[in-house]
C-alpha cells in the first residue's frame, strides 16, 4: 500500500518572478484546485473517506469544500502543520481512501517553495505500488515540506507514486499581479446596494454541486441535457428518466466574449474593476448544447476569442453577506 498520487497547483499571479495568489485566489481555492485534481484519481465508484487540510487549507469551511464531493467526507484537521506526522496518521487508517491537502498564501513562504502553492498526495489502500515512506517526510513548513518530499524523491521516484501538477513549473505565463489589498478579507469589503449578482446564501449552497461540479442531468425520453441539473427536462418536460451526469471541466468553446469595464459591472465587482481594471465574460460550450456564462480569469481583457478552448477553476467571484462567494471561471488552456 501506498500513495499512489502527488500533485501541487501553483497560482496563477506573479510577483518578482515568484507564483503568488492573484486577485480572485486564496488558500481556499488552491487547496479546492488540488482536491479536484486529486479525486479525479479516486477508483470509480469509491470515494474518499477522509480529506486531511494542513496550513492554510484549515480554512474552517467545510460546507465549501464538501461541494467538490458526491459523498461528503470526514475533515481532519491536525493541530500542527507536520506533514510527515499527518502522512503517518493517514497510513494508519489502511482502509481507508485518503486525500492530504495542504496550501499556503503567504508572503514570507519558504525559499523552498515556488512561492504561495498548495499541493496534495492520495493515499489508496491495495496499491501495488511501493510505499512513499511518510518516515523520510521533513517536518516544518507543510508547503515547504511537500516541496522539499518531492525533491528527495524526484531522483529516484518510488515505485507506483504518480507525480503530476506544477512541481516542476517555473515562472511560466502567470501574470504579475499587484498584491496590495489582495488579502483584504470579504467583510471589509461593502457596497451600498446589490445589482444584478444577489443571491441567497442558502440558494447559493444549494446550487453549489451543481455550478461547481458541473453536474446535469440527461433526459432518458429526449436526451436533452439540462444544466445546472434540475428536476424537469428542459427539452421535453419530463420529470421521470432523468440521470445525472458530470459535464467536463476542461476543454470548453468559446461562443462569444465581451468586456466589463468601469461602469459596467455589477456592484459586487466594484473591488475587482478598481484593483485589477475590466475583466471578460464568456459564453462557453461545455459540451454540443449545453452553454455556461462565466467569467474570465488568468487573462488580460480581450485576450481570449471566439473558438479559444478554456478550462474552468474554481475561484472568488465578489464578496456578499460578509463572506467570499465561488464559482467556476474560464482560463485559457495551453495552444
Amino acid at each position: 500500500m501506498g500513495w499512489v498520487e502527488a500533485t501541487a497547483y501553483l497560482p496563477r499571479g506573479r510577483v518578482g518572478g515568484r507564483r503568488r495568489a492573484g486577485p480572485d485566489e486564496d488558500p481556499f481555492t488552491l487547496a479546492a484546485t488540488v482536491l479536484e485534481r486529486l479525486a479525479e484519481t479516486v477508483p470509480e465508484g469509491t470515494e474518499a473517506a477522509t480529506v486531511w487540510l494542513l496550513g492554510a487549507a484549515a480554512s474552517g469551511r467545510d460546507e465549501l469544500l464538501a461541494a467538490l464531493f458526491d459523498r461528503v467526507p470526514r475533515f481532519e484537521r491536525p493541530a500542527h502543520d507536520d506533514l510527515a506526522a499527518t502522512l503517518r496518521a493517514a497510513a494508519s487508517r489502511p482502509a481507508e481512501i485518503h486525500l492530504v491537502v495542504t496550501a499556503t498564501v503567504d508572503p514570507d513562504s519558504p525559499a523552498a517553495t515556488p512561492g504561495d502553492a498548495a499541493a496534495g498526495f492520495l493515499y489508496r489502500p491495495g496499491s501495488d505500488g511501493g510505499p512513499l515512506d511518510p518516515g523520510t517526510a521533513p517536518s516544518g513548513s507543510s508547503v515547504g515540506d511537500a516541496w522539499a518530499l518531492y525533491a528527495q524523491s524526484a531522483a529516484a521516484p518510488p515505485a507506483g507514486v504518480r507525480w503530476t501538477g506544477d512541481w516542476d513549473a517555473g515562472p511560466g505565463s502567470a501574470l504579475a499581479v499587484d498584491r496590495s489589498g489582495l488579502r483584504r478579507p470579504a467583510d471589509s469589503l461593502t457596497f451600498a446596494v446589490s445589482e444584478g449578482a444577489y443571491v441567497p446564501r442558502a440558494r447559493y449552497l444549494e446550487g453549489l454541486p451543481s455550478r461547481w461540479r458541473l453536474r446535469a442531468v440527461s433526459c432518458g425520453a429526449c436526451g436533452t441535457t439540462t444544466f445546472p441539473a434540475r428536476e424537469v427536462c428542459r427539452g421535453c418536460g419530463a420529470r421521470t428518466g432523468l440521470s445525472p451526469v458530470s459535464l467536463p471541466r476542461d476543454g470548453g468553446v468559446v461562443l462569444a466574449v465581451t468586456e466589463i469595464g468601469k461602469g459596467g459591472q455589477p456592484t459586487e465587482f466594484d473591488y475587482w474593476v478598481d484593483r485589477v481594471g475590466p475583466y471578460g465574460v464568456a459564453l462557453v460550450e461545455l459540451v454540443p448544447g449545453v452553454r455556461a456564462t462565466l467569467q474570465i480569469a488568468d487573462a488580460p481583457a480581450g485576450s481570449v476569442r471566439i473558438g479559444d478552448r478554456v478550462g474552468t477553476r474554481l475561484r472568488r467571484l465578489y464578496p456578499m453577506e460578509g463572506e467570499w462567494r465561488y464559482g467556476r471561471k474560464a482560463v485559457p488552456l495551453p495552444a
